[in-house]
């Protein structure tokens, strides 16, 4: 069975309801969410929302999970080989590049209403993402366990939290850094860590490591 184009005109009232959406929640929280409220803001009628959406929690939750989604998908695209070519790099920039074009779907549940249920189940849900992209990263990178420098859950938290507190901050601070620069910045710190050269203080940290085990 050929599938059919995605309507334009259920398309264009489906980002209208989802802009008015996040007009709603920025003004009165997603506690006080109504179907009456946001389809006045869209300029549609009560009718016209329940051709798409069952209530106005519904439209919330599809929001989140749509932008969940693709945040999955652009991650996963980075797993593809060749992991380190200029199309490799490309697919990495396409993650921040969604990120900023969803700027203030993420800032609304990352940093504005960070503390309403919703908004805890999304940032939950974001970091399993990242969580399960790291597992996958170090498993395309390096199989080996006995070549990680930390056993591999431990390495794949410690990725995760490091994606999710660059990108708050990305974020909060008003993306100061272009998707490109920040892909590279980040593709540096995932495979080299923060030091170009071995810092004079590490003098002794070989035979530290070594004596605790």
């Amino acid at each position: 069975m050929r599938d059919h184009p995605p309507d334009p005109r259920v398309q264009r009232t489906r980002q209208m309801l989802r802009e008015a959406l996040l007009l709603a929640i920025r003004e009165r929280g997603m506690s006080r969410l109504s179907v009456q409220d946001i389809a006045a803001r869209a300029m549609v009628s009560r009718a016209t929302f329940y051709l798409h959406y069952h209530d106005a929690y519904d439209l919330l939750e599809q929001t989140s999970r749509d932008a969940l989604a693709r945040l999955r998908a652009t991650l996963l695209d980075c797993l593809a080989p060749p992991l380190f070519s200029p199309e490799g790099f490309a697919r990495y920039v396409r993650v921040f590049e969604d990120i900023a074009e969803n700027a203030q779907w993420y800032r609304l549940m990352l940093i504005e209403r960070r503390e309403e249920p919703h908004a805890q189940s999304f940032r939950q849900r974001m970091h399993q993402i990242l969580l399960e992209f790291s597992l996958h990263s170090l498993q395309a990178v390096q199989p080996d366990e006995r070549k990680l420098s930390a056993p591999r859950e431990l390495a794949a938290r410690f990725l995760a939290s490091g994606w999710m507190g660059v990108i708050v901050w990305w974020l909060a601070e008003n993306m100061p850094y272009a998707p490109g620069y920040l892909a590279e910045q980040m593709l540096r710190l995932r495979t080299l860590g923060p030091y170009r050269v071995r810092p004079d203080t590490w003098d002794g940290l070989d035979a530290l490591l070594a004596a605790a085990h």
